[in-house]
């Protein structure tokens, strides 16, 4: 019998995975810019990378960034980076990452199980809220 300490995805990473990463894609994403620091990506350059169009790519890569795991700026165009906003995310990114490297299947089964943004969304509008 397994217990958590042995599954591989060690609990800190998969609270992480189900808190901030919503597809395999975005999650790619992150890992193209965390392998090239000082590269700057456009939407378009993400999209050829990861062999998506760049409307496919766009959406994620602006909610990637208004949480903080990229940086981003706009000159003509957008361009993403590698910057998390503080170093307990990078900290996070950098353990995810080696996970990812060691149990491709186990973090994409996972990722793959959560329920969609849109989903969620729809279901947080229906939560009974406590009265303060």
């Amino acid at each position: 019998m397994t217990g958590p300490s042995s599954a591989p995805i060690p609990d800190d990473v998969r609270r992480f995975i189900v808190e901030a990463i919503d597809s395999i894609p975005a999650l790619e994403a992150l890992l193209l810019m965390r392998r090239d620091p000082g590269q700057h990506w456009t939407t378009g350059m993400l999209a050829a990378a990861l062999y998506m169009e760049p409307k496919q790519v766009a959406p994620f890569l602006s909610d990637l960034a208004s949480r903080g795991l990229c940086g981003t700026a706009d000159n003509s165009e957008p361009r993403y980076f590698w910057r998390p906003a503080t170093p307990d995310l990078a900290q996070a990114l950098d353990r995810l990452a080696d996970v990812y490297a060691r149990h491709l299947v186990a973090v994409t089964n996972l990722i793959h199980s959560k329920p969609r943004p849109s989903v969620r969304g729809f279901s947080d509008a229906f939560r009974i809220r406590g009265t303060e």
